[in-house]
């Protein structure tokens, strides 16, 4: 098997997911407005919401689904 690659905070790894159209059309519009990729985008939103998070106690959410 090898041994496991190194990894880097810098790292990038590949994502796919499924957003509901009205969800896409808005990040879409949002990333145009700051002249950003649709990637670009997303990818600030989930820090700007991690960051908010962070700040927050522990979660009260249920666990997702398996």
């Amino acid at each position: 098997m090898g041994r496991p690659k190194k990894t880097t905070p810098n790292d990038v790894v590949a994502l796919s997911i499924r957003l509901p159209i009205p969800v896409r059309d808005q990040i879409l519009k949002r990333a145009a407005l700051n002249r950003r990729s649709l990637n670009q985008e997303v990818v600030w939103l989930l820090e700007k919401a991690l960051q908010s998070l962070a700040s927050e106690p522990e979660s009260k959410d249920p666990p997702p689904p398996d």
